[in-house]
């Protein structure tokens, strides 16, 4: 009983940490986007806020897999109205992944 309530608190604690974690991303996305004209320049600005990675195809691999894995959890407590916006959030996340990759 204790092990499944921490594990419920884990969830949406985690759902949470990904949806402002993809708010974040996308403002960033947006200040670089607003802030630098050259392609190189962009890139070289946007991974210097993420200074872990190394290149833009694993940040975006790392962002995408959090998230989706985020989706998953956060389908499952579809009655919820603040997982529903975390769903939403999420999803326009994932559009975004998308339409910058073509």
């Amino acid at each position: 009983m204790v092990r499944n309530y921490v594990f419920m608190k884990f969830k949406y604690i985690f759902i949470a940490s990904v949806t402002l974690l993809n708010i974040y991303t996308f403002i960033v996305w947006l200040w670089v986007f607003n802030n630098y004209s050259n392609q190189q320049d962009k890139v070289q600005a946007f991974l210097d806020v993420f200074y872990v990675f190394k290149s833009i195809n694993s940040l975006d691999f790392t962002l995408a897999s959090l998230t989706l894995i985020s989706l998953a959890l956060a389908i499952q407590k579809f009655k919820y109205k603040i997982i529903i916006i975390s769903i939403f959030i999420h999803m326009l996340f994932l559009l975004l992944l998308i339409w910058s990759r073509l």
